[in-house]
């Protein structure tokens, strides 16, 4: 029983992860506008930021194009200069991109 209760659930987040690839890459062709959104950032840890875009219930890994530096003890991180800290919010793009031929959605500062 626990073997198919894992295949269960394995398939259903790849079917949750597909659907949300492909609700995103066709909102970046026709609406450029709800792909920018406010994200809540949840923690700050060694790795990076996770936030989650409320709109839509996403949550992932912020990916910066500038300098980041975290300090998870104070739970703050300076991302370009500018100081954040956990429940501060920030705009996001959101992305739809194929990675090593894995459809992803990636949130962007």
């Amino acid at each position: 029983m626990n073997r198919k209760n894992r295949m269960a659930q394995l398939s259903s987040q790849a079917s949750v992860q597909f659907n949300t690839y492909l609700y995103f890459k066709s909102l970046s062709q026709s609406k450029e506008d709800d792909c920018r959104q406010t994200a809540i950032i949840m923690r700050i840890t060694q790795g990076g930021i996770y936030v989650m875009v409320q709109k839509y219930g996403l949550e992932g890994l912020l990916v910066t194009q500038g300098s980041l530096q975290c300090r998870p003890e104070q739970e703050t991180a300076l991302i370009n200069g500018k100081e954040v800290k956990v429940f501060d919010r920030v705009k996001v793009m959101i992305k739809a991109e194929m990675v090593e031929f894995r459809r992803s959605v990636s949130l962007l500062y």
